[in-house]
């Protein structure tokens, strides 16, 4: 069983994967795939490069919005939006566990203490009793760069029409938005787990303690933003309280498909001050980043004064 689940999560990481790529997937069954002006006949009227394109610009409009801290909320949020689209009554949501290779109901954690059911088969009846209901299920793999998440699964239509090829179409047209969404949530939901948050702060005092200059403290801190906290970018600006310009000293990114080979820029040794980002408005920085954190994830460590003395 685990076999197939992970065979079946590789062949939708390649489809979710071409979607993302700008090759809009109708039908993976089918074997159909979507390019500009042609028009597809899903067992109705033909579909249009255009009508096709207003869709995806509907699904990149439903998920444009901020996980809260609730992770409740957040589920919730995601739910609707797919019932939304899809114009149904019933969704769930399943995270795969690559270590067993079954799928778990993420949907069921609705509060601390909620678990997870698992499924050990991906089928129709299990689906329907998943989902509590007789009509058929659609289903939806999601995927990311950094390989499987889960899979979606509707059904009930709230016209009370029967699902068509054109309503899985746009399940995995909507799914590479869904999976982004998903990765963001998982990742928020294991940063607030006070294990994990533990082990973090075990595995960095380990480490600090190894550190023999600044550099190592602070690159040991950013790394550990992005590799264990799942921060994109992280900084540390230094500041000159005779000129009043910051200059960023320390830089590290999170690469594409692979976190864990993040390092460290350092800009703070001399001659190296041609490199350095300069910020010449050091003291409007703080009310820039907290504008910033309205739409983006973030965080800010705050002290009685700006640069070197923040931390």
């Amino acid at each position: 069983i685990a076999l197939q689940n992970v065979e079946a999560g590789r062949l939708a990481i390649r489809a979710s994967m071409a979607a993302a790529n700008g090759d809009i997937m109708l039908n993976a069954i089918l074997g159909m795939k979507k390019s500009g002006v042609r028009a597809a006949n899903l067992g109705g009227a033909p579909v249009t490069g255009g009508e096709w394109a207003l869709r995806e610009l509907a699904c990149a409009r439903a998920f444009n919005f901020e996980l809260s801290a609730d992770l409740a909320d957040s589920l919730a949020r995601m739910e609707q939006a797919v019932q939304s689209l899809m114009g149904v009554r019933q969704c769930k949501l399943l995270i795969f566990d690559d270590q067993t290779g079954l799928y778990n109901c993420l949907s069921d954690l609705t509060g601390p203490s909620a678990k997870m059911r698992e499924l050990p088969i991906l089928s129709q009846g299990t689906l329907q009793a998943l989902l509590g209901t007789e009509h058929p299920v659609l289903q939806s793999h999601l995927a990311s760069e950094n390989g499987m998440i889960g899979l979606v699964a509707v059904a009930g239509k709230t016209n009370g029409a029967a699902l068509t090829p054109k309503d899985q179409a746009l399940l995995d047209l909507m799914a590479p938005y869904l999976a982004a969404k998903m990765a963001r949530f998982l990742q928020m939901r294991q940063a607030q787990s006070v294990p994990y948050i533990q082990g973090v702060v075990l595995e960095l005092a380990g480490r600090l303690v190894m550190a023999v200059d600044r550099d190592s403290i602070i690159s040991i801190l950013l790394e550990t933003f992005v590799k264990r906290l799942g921060f994109d970018v992280c900084q540390y600006v230094g500041f000159n309280a005779e000129t009043g310009i910051g200059e960023v000293l320390y830089d590290i990114r999170k690469p594409a498909g692979n976190p864990e080979s993040a390092r460290v820029q350092s800009y703070s040794h001399a001659g190296q001050e041609g490199k350095r980002r300069v910020i010449r408005e050091f003291s409007n920085l703080v009310g820039l980043l907290s504008s910033i954190a309205r739409n983006r994830f973030y965080l800010h460590l705050n002290g009685k004064k700006l640069g070197d003395r923040s931390l």
